[in-house]
């Protein structure tokens, strides 16, 4: 059913970014530029999916996850602030730090899940509803991060690429978790 409230979108104060439908879609043209969303959580199961529309050859590719509230102002990858999947190898990121994953990455067309279970500390993501890892957010298990502890907002970042986000404003191309709740302040 339909869950009335405002959901979440990508903050139009990022600077070099160019924001379109509802500030769900979102492109760069150079650099990496990063914008945050626009509702912060530290508890509660969320689920969103972002569709990658164009990425680049070479290093122009676009990083998924969440960024702590005291970054929310960050202009750049989210790799290096807080955990994200980036869509060039699979490679999940935290504070700078990558590591390797099953997941050969993510490309025009695909659609890249998050799952984050904040009453756990954890985080997990999956491309066109395969979870990395073999993770589980329903069952909690084989995160690709846990001990997250904190207030945090959706994050994304692109290196001359774009993408568009659905946090629940519309059918969800795959099943959320069961337990998992759109990004709106319904929720």
């Amino acid at each position: 059913g339909e869950i009335t409230g405002n959901y979440c979108c990508w903050s139009p104060l990022a600077s070099g970014l160019t924001f379109s439908n509802g500030n769900l879609d979102v492109s760069a043209s150079s650099s990496w530029r990063g914008a945050p969303g626009t509702i912060g959580f530290s508890s509660g199961k969320y689920y969103w999916e972002q569709t990658i529309i164009s990425v680049l050859s070479g290093n122009s590719y676009s990083d998924i996850g969440i960024v702590d509230d005291a970054d929310a102002n960050h202009n750049g990858s989210v790799q290096s602030t807080g955990y994200a999947f980036y869509s060039r190898n699979g490679d999940k990121y935290n504070a700078g730090t990558g590591t390797s994953t099953n997941s050969s990455g993510a490309g025009n067309g695909d659609i890249v899940q998050v799952a984050v279970d904040m009453d756990n500390g954890k985080i997990w993501f999956g491309v066109n509803n395969t979870w990395v890892d073999s993770g589980d957010p329903a069952n909690g298990s084989n995160p690709a991060y846990s001990s997250i502890s904190g207030t945090y907002l959706p994050s994304v970042g692109h290196y001359a690429g774009s993408s568009a986000t659905n946090f629940g404003q519309r059918a969800f191309a795959y099943s959320a978790p069961s337990g998992y709740k759109a990004l709106c302040t319904a929720n």
